[in-house]
Formats: C-alpha cells, sequence, structure tokens
C-alpha cells in the first residue's frame, strides 16, 4: 500500500496520471493469488485512492481474465521451454549454494588456521 500511497499523492490533481497510477497499482494486486488478501489489498487501496471498490474489483479480474486466457494459449513447446528454463536456473541457483558454502568453509578454516598460529605465538 506505500505504493498507492506515495503514487496517489503525487498525482493527486492529475486524472490522466492518477489514472495511470491506479492501473498499476491493480496490476500488482492481480498478482496475488490468495482471495482474501487480495480483496483486503483491494479495500485499504480504495480507501487510499479515492476509487470505488467495485471498480478496482472490476479492473483487477480483468487483469486476472487475461493472465488465465496467456496461460491456456500456451502449447507444448512453450511449456517445454519454460521447464528446460526453470530446470536450468534451479541448477544455477544448486551451483551457486555449494560455490557460497566452500568459501565458507574455505574462510572458516582459514580462520582457524590463523587463530591457530597466532596461538602459537
Amino acid at each position: 500500500m506505500f505504493k498507492a500511497s506515495q503514487g496517489i499523492e503525487e498525482v493527486k490533481h492529475d486524472p490522466i496520471k492518477k489514472t495511470a497510477v491506479i492501473k498499476d497499482i491493480v496490476e500488482s494486486i492481480a498478482l496475488i493469488s490468495d482471495n482474501i488478501k487480495r480483496e483486503l489489498y483491494i479495500k485499504e487501496c480504495a480507501t487510499i485512492v479515492d476509487v470505488t471498490e467495485a471498480v478496482l474489483v472490476n479492473e483487477t479480474n480483468k487483469i486476472r481474465s487475461l493472465q488465465l486466457k496467456k496461460l491456456k494459449d500456451f502449447d507444448k513447446d512453450d511449456v517445454a521451454v519454460l521447464n528446460e528454463n526453470l530446470k536450468l536456473i534451479t541448477n544455477h541457483k544448486k551451483q551457486l549454494n555449494q560455490n557460497h558454502r566452500i568459501y565458507f568453509i574455505r574462510n572458516a578454516i582459514f580462520c582457524a588456521f590463523w587463530l591457530n598460529i597466532q596461538s602459537w605465538k
């Protein structure tokens, strides 16, 4: 709701800019999958931007319908490419985590070795 408060405050006297800010906020709200959370955000947003909840719900539903249509339009090739990309990203994250662990283990060994040397002095 910070986005709503800040954005509207900056454009409250310009209907065109205010509309753009509200649409941007509604697009963010439309991404919320939990119905209860989405409704609560809509209520809060309606108060902040001074627009009826019904209008925000209607706009949110339009966006969610378009998102659903896009998902249904994916064909098998699209899904295969997305799955392959997801595998690549997952493998990359695993590699980064492994490299991160190795880095910290090396540093821990170095620190232990250095402390050991210091205690010999």
